[in-house]
């Protein structure tokens, strides 16, 4: 891999969002982040106004970082409001960053099968995808799209660039069917899994904190990070790091840009540095 590495650092790893118009402002947000305790950052290049969106502006964002820079391309502008555009346009972007030196790219698991974004296929789904039931979203089982993400894996890896698969389901599951789930995402070679579900209830939540602790357990071959959006997603912000979670994903210095469910960079960096919560039943937390 490169010089910098997003996905081999103890966790939890403290990424801050980067959501900003212009190379200038996304750089001075990456400044105030480290000296707020920012071990990484988060680049949404849809973010940035469409005379950025190219080689040299993202080299100037990411070669003015002192941390690893992973590059995310969702199709939302700086307000969080959805633009349309091609899957060739959007994994454009990232192969622009994976260009400019990003230590790492999001690669949403949907990708080159939009449709597959906010339906599952679930007909087809094989008989051992125990989570079929539960009509995830951003889950392809198109075969020519799972063949083009493997030849994106292999064409950032080639070139240095890690690969960060991320799936938002925005449903619940028992652990055994996240478990199935991240096995179907491991088999694509990423360097780190992210999984965002859904938790509204107390027993969702209690399921989402068992499921944490399995992929732990289970997930050896890569990073695996989970988190839940819902009444209790904020919970699970905060708990599943300690229970295994790679990543927390924090906002320094809130703005009209920013995803307010995202925890304070500040706090949640001085929070895990001086807490005792490191429990030896989980290695640690490494």
């Amino acid at each position: 891999m490169g010089k910098r590495s997003f996905a081999n650092h103890p966790s939890p790893f403290i990424v801050d969002v980067v959501r900003e118009r212009t190379p200038y402002d996304a750089i001075a947000k990456m400044k105030n982040a480290r000296i707020d305790g920012a071990m990484g950052y988060d680049l949404h290049l849809s973010c940035l106004d469409a005379e950025y969106k190219n080689v040299e502006s993202i080299r100037r964002i990411i070669s003015g970082s002192a941390l690893p820079v992973m590059a995310l391309s969702y199709s939302q502008n700086y307000y969080q409001e959805a633009y349309e555009e091609t899957e060739e346009e959007r994994i454009g972007l990232l192969k622009m960053a994976i260009e400019a030196g990003a230590d790492c790219i999001d690669m949403q698991n949907f990708s080159f099968d939009r449709p597959s974004r906010e339906r599952f296929d679930r007909e087809h789904a094989p008989e051992d995808m125990i989570f079929a039931h539960t009509n995830p979203r951003e889950v392809t089982l198109n075969e020519r799209a799972l063949a083009r993400q493997k030849e994106l894996i292999s064409f950032a890896h080639e070139r240095g660039c890690e690969v960060l698969i991320s799936c938002h389901t925005f449903v619940p599951m028992c652990a055994e069917e996240l478990l199935c789930l991240a096995r179907h995402l491991e088999s694509k070679g990423p360097d780190v899994i992210k999984i965002v579900g859904a938790a509204d209830t107390a027993e969702e939540l209690a399921e989402a904190l068992r499921g944490m602790l399995l992929l732990k357990q289970e997930i050896r071959s890569c990073k695996v990070h989970f988190h839940c959006v819902g009444a209790f997603g904020k919970v699970t912000r905060l708990v599943n790091p300690m229970l295994g979670a790679y990543l927390i994903f924090c906002t320094d210095r809130y703005s009209a840009g920013s995803n307010f469910a995202q925890l304070d960079l500040k706090t949640v960096a001085d929070a895990f540095r001086t807490l005792d919560w490191r429990m030896d039943a989980l290695d640690g937390g490494v």
